[in-house]
């Protein structure tokens, strides 16, 4: 059954997930020089933001938005094109600009109760609390493909297999291992009906279902990382090529990782990064923290699994390589906060045979415990 902590009904969060939704113009045909700015407004968790001036306005000009949070639940800060706590915020206008408000709630989840399974409407969304400083979010293992949701026409829409019973595993294996559990979030819609790591325009695709059921994701995250203050965030997704090796994303690319330790070291690709907090906490030089033996790949690396970046593989060469993405971006600390993010792009080797995937799973939740152990 739903926790009674959720502050808003059903209809409330509906027209949350809509207003999230709320954009500017589109271009005017007049030119480069009468076009028109597009801000692109989405609200994370429950509440909504009001425009000031509320029509188009022109780059070089002022817009100010409000971020107001609904009961039970507090503005926190602002991501995407801009990383800023102010509220009203006030900023110039560019050619096109992304502005998200992140509410959290207030209640730190106490109401819930570690290991209870607790969902969204229609079962479409899932969240089973835990009570250690981490938070695994499993955003396109799900199966679900009912007809009220059209099926999306733009964008990936393949299903990451078994991720789910991947996370379900690795939550298992974490509570036996250190004696307690990882909070766990999860997506049931097909991929064909939400990506719920993209933007809610991309994700969603319009559809008023999709839409909530992408706004019940995300709020899932925030109430468990209100328990937490301060851990890690892993997004969990499944890469298709066999010869890959398990790759770890931190909004750094490629290119990024082929710095030197001394590059990385000097403080301008951490600040980017999704594991920003703790590299301005920890006296730990970030190149160790990114792919040192205590890294998160470099951990999974002494069980084992081949990781990038790590201390044998500190960057990926020529395989495409998968940095992070939108969950990552708004969940992580890159834009302010105490909670760190990674994306961790499991094989296909360690996922589809049964046996396989539970020693990855017993391993992966034996690297996630120590690392938030040492470093949280």
């Amino acid at each position: 059954m739903r926790s009674a902590m959720r502050p808003h009904s059903a209809a409330a969060a509906l027209a949350l997930a809509l207003l999230a939704l709320a954009g500017a113009a589109c271009s005017d045909a007049g030119g480069p020089e009468k076009e028109p700015a597009r801000v692109f407004v989405f609200a994370i968790g429950a509440g909504a933001v009001e425009r000031s001036p509320g029509g188009e306005g022109r780059p070089g000009e002022a817009l100010t938005l409000t971020a107001v949070p609904a009961d039970g639940w507090r503005f926190e800060r602002w991501s995407g094109s801009l990383s800023a706590t102010a509220n009203p915020l006030t900023f110039t206008l560019g050619m096109k600009q992304t502005c998200i408000a992140v509410f959290r709630p207030i209640d730190n989840g106490s109401q819930y109760v570690p290991g209870a399974s607790h969902f969204g409407r229609n079962r479409y969304t899932e969240y089973i609390p835990g009570d250690r400083p981490l938070v695994i979010s499993v955003p396109h293992g799900g199966e679900l493909k009912p007809a009220e949701i059209p099926d999306r026409v733009n964008g990936e829409t393949t299903q990451d297999g078994f991720v789910i019973e991947l996370g379900r595993e690795v939550a298992g294996a974490y509570g036996a291992s250190f004696q307690g559990r990882p909070h766990l979030v999860l997506c049931h819609l097909h991929r064909e009906k939400l990506d719920a790591n993209r933007e809610p325009g991309e994700g969603a695709a319009g559809d008023p279902f999709a839409l909530l059921a992408w706004n019940e994701f995300q709020e899932f995250i925030l109430v468990a990382k209100a328990t937490v203050e301060r851990g890690l965030y892993l997004d969990l997704h499944g890469q298709s090529d066999d010869e890959a090796r398990q790759q770890l994303g931190y909004l750094l690319s490629a290119q990024d990782l082929r710095s030197t330790d001394a590059e990385l070291d000097q403080g301008a690709l951490a600040a980017g990064s999704s594991i920003r907090h703790l590299a301005q906490a920890s006296a730990v030089p970030f190149s160790r923290l990114l792919r040192g033996p205590g890294s998160l790949g470099g951990l999974l690396e002494k069980l084992g699994y081949e990781a990038v970046p790590s201390p044998q593989w500190p960057h990926p060469g020529a395989v495409p390589y998968y940095d992070g993405g939108y969950n990552t971006q708004v969940h992580g600390s890159r834009d302010g906060g105490t909670v760190d993010g990674i994306q961790l792009e499991a094989t296909r080797k360690v996922r589809f045979d049964a046996v396989a995937r539970g020693h990855f799973a017993d391993a992966l939740a034996r690297a996630l415990g120590e690392f938030v152990s040492t470093w949280y």
